[in-house]
């Protein structure tokens, strides 16, 4: 009998506090982009002002040949808050699997990065092309022809870099990771870089710093930079030489790589996020998806793992998040059971110090890109995903969506599954110990 009153008594304080915290379930504006981009994806979702100063806009990019149903917009798609616009004809993809992955402003110009053969109608540019505000124009001279595909652009120190999977870019053996010769319009290498095998390459790249000053760091499907021991899957660049973060990632198969990067400040300080398939990092002895390192060392972030038969999870990409409770970090992840049972596509918001299942949102397919945005059109900011999905919650999608707004679900539903289970209770109490309110 003394148990049953426990029971009751703690379930009915899991409702009550469960309540002021109210979780929600995203809802979706899925017409943008329509009619899109058939049989293809989005890479990239850049913020930027560099179309028109003081007016932040959305530069698109992936491997549509068309966005909204606007001509001209193959591969590259600028979004003003009213519809899309083109650059000139859009990218040439050279009739092959090919997409636009990355975009920086440089110099004045907008660098544009992935697998093509350059503009449609306009110069030839293998990989890396730029935007001068009326007209594309070839980056370096570029006189090898094998696949090429970059993967991230970024300015760090005052100076473009980028990365991929590559032997070369411009006229110097670069091996997958490089920084241009803004006087020369070429590029130099950053050290041996790492040897372009296939499928290995860079996925990404932020600047941070942990505390020892901005480095960069770079992350993708690697077992090392430029030979330094301990960077496997992850390391950073001093400006001078490559060094390890903590010693990386440790552990994990071969698909487990790192693919998506942020900086993020939960209240204990910056920190970077690293996404990756299971695996685990230097010191932490725990498996998760995503790491969190804050200069010192390494955590493996829980949550992944919260339903027991899900031993298979991989995070696609993370970005900020804000559903009217403060901004966190929102993952997307492809979760699965022992034999690849039950698959599905779904979001995961860090919520303290670990990652809960957003309840109710599920993908046919993945989310490549996840970027906060206010495109000025009075909706507020909202949350953009694009990747290669076709299907959200049931309703048609286009490989874009925006997350515009959250309606209220079962405020004792801890674990977020859609339901009540006695697991719910002892989240509960673990938090009423805790102090969390």
């Amino acid at each position: 009998m003394l148990h049953r009153s426990l029971f009751a008594s703690c379930a009915s304080l899991a409702v009550g506090a469960a309540a002021l915290a109210q979780p929600c379930t995203p809802t979706f504006d899925l017409a943008l982009g329509a009619p899109g981009a058939p049989s293809s994806n989005i890479g990239v979702l850049y913020p930027t002002t560099f179309f028109s100063p003081g007016v932040r806009q959305m530069f698109i990019g992936g491997g549509f040949p068309s966005m909204g149903g606007v001509a001209g917009t193959s591969g590259i798609a600028i979004w003003n808050g009213t519809t899309f616009t083109p650059l000139a004809s859009g990218i040439n993809f050279g009739g092959s699997t090919a997409e636009v992955n990355a975009a920086a402003t440089f110099g004045g110009k907008l660098y544009i990065g992935g697998q093509f053969v350059g503009a449609t109608g306009g110069p030839a540019a293998r990989g890396l092309i730029r935007w001068t505000g009326s007209a594309f124009e070839q980056v370096a001279p570029d006189p090898v022809t094998a696949i090429f595909a970059l993967r991230a652009v970024t300015v760090y120190q005052n100076e473009l870099y980028v990365g991929g999977s590559f032997d070369r870019i411009g006229t110097t053996i670069t091996n997958c990771v490089a920084k241009l010769n803004a006087t020369q319009d070429d590029f130099v290498a950053l050290g041996t870089g790492f040897g372009a095998t296939a499928g290995a390459g860079i996925f990404d790249m932020v600047t941070f710093n942990d505390g020892s000053g901005d480095k960069l760091y770079a992350c993708g499907n690697f077992t090392s930079m430029d030979g330094v021991a301990s960077t496997r899957w992850i390391a950073r660049y001093n400006g001078t030489a490559w060094e390890t973060v903590g010693g990386g990632i440790i552990s994990g198969s071969a698909s487990s790589n790192a693919r998506d990067m942020l900086v993020f400040d939960d209240g204990t300080g910056p920190a970077l996020y690293v996404a990756c398939g299971r695996s685990s990092s230097f010191g932490t002895g725990a498996e998760s998806a995503v790491h969190k390192w804050n200069g010192v060392s390494w955590t493996a972030i829980p949550g992944f793992q919260d339903d027991p038969l899900d031993v298979n999870f991989t995070a696609s990409s993370i970005g900020l998040y804000n559903d009217g409770r403060g901004t966190s970090v929102l993952a997307q992840v492809r979760l699965s059971q022992s034999g690849g049972v039950n698959p599905r596509q779904a979001l995961l918001k860090l919520e303290g110090n670990r990652f809960r299942l957003v309840p109710g949102v599920l993908f046919d397919a993945g989310v490549f890109e996840i970027q906060p945005f206010d495109d000025g059109a009075g909706l507020g900011l909202r949350t953009w995903l694009g990747g290669s999905f076709t299907n959200v919650n049931g309703a048609s999608a286009n490989r874009l969506a925006q997350i515009s707004g959250c309606a209220a679900t079962c405020p004792a539903d801890f674990n977020g599954v859609g339901g009540l289970s006695v697991q719910d209770i002892f989240d509960f109490l673990a938090a009423w110990f805790a102090g969390c309110p």
